[in-house]
C-alpha cells in the first residue's frame, strides 16, 4: 500500500506541477489594490489640525525624496508610506504627528533619543500598522531626527 501511494504521488506530481507565481507581479497587484482602496481618502479626511498640517507639509517632500518606489496611501485616520511593506505610518494628533516606524527599537540608530519602543503599547490609537518605533513630531526643528529614523525604516524595507 505504501509503494502504491508513492507511485500515485509521483504520477500526481508529473500531471499537476506545483503552482508558481511571479512574486513581483503579486506585490504590484497588491499595491494597486491598496491604492484603489485609499483613493477615497484625502489629507483632509485624516483629521489634521493646522499645526499637524504644517508639520506634514514640511515632512512630506522628504518622504518622496527617499525613492521613486515610495507609495503614499491616505486612510481615514492616518497616512501610510510603503514600498511594498509599510515603512512609516503618520497618525495625526492634536498639535503633533505620531510617526510609527517599521523598525526594531533595539536595532534603530537614534542619537536624538526621541524614539520610543512601540512594543510597550498594547495598541496605538488610529494605527493600522504594527511598528516597533514611535516618534512624536511636535516641531519642525526635529524633522531631521525623524528623517534619520524614517530613512532607516525605508532602507530596511527596500532591501
Amino acid at each position: 500500500m505504501e509503494e502504491r501511494g508513492k507511485d500515485l504521488a509521483s504520477k500526481a506530481l508529473r500531471l499537476w506541477p506545483p503552482l508558481t507565481a511571479d512574486t513581483n507581479a503579486v506585490k504590484k497587484a497588491e499595491i494597486e489594490e491598496r491604492k484603489a482602496m485609499a483613493a477615497k481618502y484625502t489629507m483632509d479626511s485624516s483629521g489634521m489640525d493646522t499645526t499637524s498640517k504644517a508639520l506634514f507639509a514640511k515632512l512630506r517632500p522628504h518622504l518622496f525624496a527617499l525613492g521613486t518606489d515610495v507609495v503614499e496611501l491616505f486612510g481615514n485616520k492616518s497616512i501610510t508610506y510603503r514600498v511594498y511593506d509599510f515603512f512609516l505610518e503618520i497618525i495625526p494628533r492634536k498639535q503633533r504627528l505620531s510617526l510609527l516606524l517599521n523598525l526594531d527599537y533595539e536595532e534603530c540608530d537614534d542619537p536624538s533619543k526621541l524614539a520610543r519602543d512601540a512594543t510597550n503599547y498594547a495598541f496605538i490609537v488610529n494605527a493600522r500598522e504594527n511598528g516597533g518605533v514611535v516618534f512624536s513630531l511636535k516641531e519642525t526643528t526635529t524633522i531631521p531626527e525623524a528623517l534619520h529614523l524614517i530613512r532607516q525604516a525605508y532602507e530596511k524595507i527596500s532591501e
